[in-house]
């Protein structure tokens, strides 16, 4: 007997977006053809040092909240699998370490429902026992985030698209998605997906975002004072073994890529307030051996993901995964599980 032809999806962009989409599909048993205009993956916003997973509460427990976790959880899977599959190293390419979020802005509550947690391993959420005096008006709740860590997203990127159904085309600029031939096609190339598809561009929002980064280490400085997990709250500061980031700048509607002195400056200043254990000499040490990265991520002004068939009745196997934001990596694999589901449905209906 005949084997059936496999179905062909095309995906613009080799992004985080793209590459979890590519990764669906092909274990889907789809065909996947990735088109990448830059000489290499993860060419924007997704080839940042290291990037943070975690979840956001609210005490309403609304439904961004809900959609973090929900995200989450797909990721941390994801990880897990790519580790089995001899793909990614844990502790090396990333790491469920937890994170402390330092609420400088103002205290947050946790859901009602959530005041006695039957929660054993340690991966809910929960507000620290002693506030921390960081807040100029007085001292700063302190969160942690138990189903949290840190990903290379560059390497997270490589493993999704190391399947034997997906071929990644790159240098390849695409200015046209009717003329892509397949089952479907996925626009998955952030900011850029208004090029596209114009009519995006009152829903996106292009947002600048600088780090400052390097390699050199000031672990054992912070675990003697407590401090031993990613922080966020103010910016964030993230070090692994190999690598530290801290930032990031947030600059809606631009989307110049050169570095600026006066975003190292305000990368450094958040880091100050929000880890005040670093000394003086510390914060020097990272500054003179640091570097910036730039990138420019993109978001609905709703804050939530945009994973839609834009135009069902002129361009039906079309589709859109993109608007991600500042928390792209903790959405990732949700909504290209989500993408996969609507296509496959869709198809399905005929």
């Amino acid at each position: 007997m005949s084997h059936p032809q496999l179905k062909k999806v095309s995906i613009v962009g080799s992004g985080l977006a793209g590459a979890a989409c590519a990764s669906a599909f092909a274990h889907a048993g789809w065909r996947v053809v990735v088109y990448e205009q830059g000489a290499a993956l993860a060419a924007g916003a997704s080839g940042v040092p290291i990037a943070l997973f975690a979840p956001s509460i609210s005490a309403d427990d609304a439904p961004h909240s809900r959609l973090l976790r929900r995200g989450v959880h797909l990721l941390l899977h994801e990880l897990h699998r790519l580790t089995n599959a001899g793909l990614l190293t844990e502790g090396v390419d990333w790491a469920m370490t937890g994170v402390l979020e330092r609420c400088i802005r103002g205290d947050k509550k946790l859901p009602s429902t959530w005041l006695e947690p039957q929660d054993p391993l340690g991966l809910q959420s929960r507000v620290l026992g002693e506030p921390y005096l960081t807040r100029p008006a007085g001292k700063a709740q302190e969160l942690f985030h138990g189903a949290a860590g840190w990903v290379n997203p560059s390497r997270l990127i490589a493993a999704w698209l190391a399947h034997p159904n997906i071929e990644l085309r790159t240098q390849v600029r695409i200015n046209d998605f009717a003329l892509l031939k397949a089952d479907a096609v996925v626009v998955a190339c952030g900011y850029q997906s208004a090029e596209l598809l114009p009519a995006l561009k009152a829903t996106l929002q292009p947002i600048r975002g600088q780090v400052e980064w390097g390699v050199s280490s000031v672990r054992a400085e912070l675990v003697k004072v407590g401090v031993a997990f990613p922080t966020n709250g103010m910016g964030h500061f993230i070090q692994t073994p190999s690598t530290w980031v801290a930032g990031a700048t947030f600059q809606r509607d631009e989307m110049d890529l050169t570095p600026r002195d006066k975003d190292v400056d305000k990368n450094f200043e958040k880091l100050a307030a929000l880890l005040p254990e670093l000394t003086k000499p510390n914060l020097a040490k990272l500054r003179a051996e640091s570097s910036s990265w730039v990138g420019v991520r993109v978001a609905q002004k709703n804050r939530q993901p945009l994973v839609i068939q834009p135009n069902a009745n002129r361009y039906p196997n079309l589709w859109v995964c993109t608007g991600l934001g500042s928390r792209g990596l903790s959405l990732v694999a949700l909504c290209a599980s989500r993408l996969l589901a609507s296509v496959q449905h869709d198809l399905a209906l005929g």
